[in-house]
């Protein structure tokens, strides 16, 4: 069955002044009847009434439930004068009031015509003819290839398992939609509900976790409380302790997925460790005492004593290049901030020099990381007078001993981030994790971290058979009490 609905035509008139002739009535827009209404849609109408030698950069109808206009089409072809129509196929709800109007745009003004409304009988059933890609990670989009789609973002509703994913453009015949960071479904066939009306994909959509866990809970030999996790990873085996004052050093194979325990440091108290060529270093900074591990004979020994006498713990910067590590930015225990200063280790001549100071506003807890034989020491937070969370990535070049700004992180900031670069990129991050790509320069955020979310303090990243892990401390809500951790993996091969 098909209705007509008949209106006058109403004609507006535009007045435009320019500079350099009289001032000029222009007769834009008529908006016709809509015709054609049925079960599949209505036709839309509408003319250019006089030549105008403004240029028309386009034309078209929006239109919607009473007068709230939230669907548009633009018509692509810009002309001066004629008649112009659109079938809307998609998106009307049956026995339902719609207003339209025809608009035009010239030299970057929009003007509209006056209102049309007309009743609908309904509109055709959306269709997925297929989408691209079917395998994503969380943070990808997919474009969605159909008919009859709503061309506002909002009126498509697209879910995975009866979660809802994010359209981010629309148009009759695409859709392209996010699949946002905290999706829950790892496989399931798409809905689409357009004007009340669903359809589902053929084929379905795979998301693969980012972080997989790659072993069940490692247990520890015995249950600490209040401490941290820190170790290196040399010859396929993870060599990992607790920190703060409780005994324990353990060795995990990767290959056998078993972990035994190692000979006990001989000492107790704050620290960290760092690895040079497969040796694990242990640094007691308030004793000024340097251990070194050798993982072949199972033993450690002494090493030239720490030159600073006034670090504490909590360092911001421990990191590797080459045979030297960098030490730096910790908390001074006399004057109760935090230090600038940055201490280089040369393992080769069992000796600490001092290096260029750091030249930005001391980070609390920052992060680190090596890429290319630099060093890259960001985020944390300072007192200016209050507390600020820092967003800045500096750089450190040790043949020049210079520092210089490298890139700004642009997420949410804050203390204790991992940070680790594996195959020209950084990843960084806490419970929500970014990507940097070296080459081009760009930042991406990537799926939810799997593992501890208090950050570096109870993980340790390694690089180990081409993937990037993680060891992950399980500690209670508290973060006080630990019996064992995971191994989690980074899945991200693209």
């Amino acid at each position: 069955m098909k209705i007509k609905i008949y209106f006058f035509i109403l004609i507006f008139s535009i007045c435009l002044v320019s500079c350099d002739e009289d001032t000029k009535n222009y007769q834009l827009l008529f908006i016709g009847e809509v015709t054609d209404i049925d079960e599949t849609g209505a036709m839309l109408n509408g003319s250019f009434i006089n030549n105008t030698s403004k240029e028309i950069k386009e034309y078209g109808f929006v239109w919607g439930i009473r007068e709230n206009l939230t669907s548009k089409i633009t018509l692509r072809n810009p002309i001066k004068q004629g008649v112009f129509n659109y079938r809307i196929t998609g998106n009307l709800y049956p026995e339902s009031k719609y207003t339209v109007k025809a608009f035009v745009v010239i030299n970057d003004s929009v003007y509209y015509s006056t209102a049309a409304t007309f009743y609908s009988i309904g509109s055709s059933t959306v269709e997925i003819s297929d989408f691209e890609p079917k395998t994503v990670f969380a943070g990808d989009t997919i474009i969605i290839y159909g008919r009859n789609f709503a061309l506002n973002n909002l009126e498509n509703i697209v879910s995975l398992n009866n979660q809802n994913l994010i359209t981010i453009s629309a148009d009759t015949g695409f859709l392209k939609v996010f699949i946002p960071y905290d999706i829950l479904s790892t496989k399931g066939k798409l809905t689409i509900e357009v004007s009340g009306k669903e359809v589902n994909s053929h084929d379905s959509l795979n998301i693969k976790d980012t972080w997989i866990k790659t072993t069940e809970d490692i247990l520890l030999n015995s249950t600490a409380n209040r401490v941290g996790l820190n170790g290196f990873y040399a010859n396929n085996n993870l060599y990992l302790r607790y920190t703060e004052s409780y005994p324990g050093f353990y060795e995990f194979n990767l290959n056998t997925r078993s972990i035994k325990k190692k000979t006990d440091y001989p000492k107790y108290g704050s620290s960290f460790m760092f690895t040079i060529n497969d040796k694990g270093y242990l640094l007691f900074p308030s004793q000024r005492s340097l251990l070194e591990y050798n993982p072949v004979s199972d033993s450690w020994s002494e090493k030239s004593k720490f030159p600073s006498t006034n670090f504490a713990n909590s360092y911001s910067m421990n990191l590797v290049i080459g045979d030297n590590a960098y030490i730096g930015l910790a908390y001074d225990q006399f004057s109760a901030e935090f230090s600038n200063v940055i201490w280089k280790y040369d393992s080769n001549k069992d000796k600490w020099s001092r290096m260029a100071d750091f030249p930005g506003k001391t980070p609390r807890y920052a992060t680190c990381f090596t890429y290319n034989n630099k060093a890259y020491v960001g985020l944390g937070s300072y007192y200016d007078p209050g507390l600020t969370y820092n967003n800045d990535i500096w750089e450190y070049d040790p043949v020049t001993n210079e520092w210089k700004i490298f890139t700004t992180f642009p997420g949410q900031t804050g203390n204790y981030f991992n940070s680790i670069n594996f195959n020209n990129k950084l990843y960084a991050g806490k419970k929500d994790f970014w990507e940097y790509n070296f080459q081009t320069k760009k930042w991406k955020q990537i799926g939810d971290f799997t593992g501890n979310g208090f950050g570096k303090t109870l993980n340790v990243p390694f690089v180990a058979n081409n993937s990037l892990y993680f060891a992950s401390l399980i500690t209670n809500q508290n973060n006080d009490e630990v019996t064992s951790f995971s191994l989690i993996k980074l899945n991200r091969n693209e």
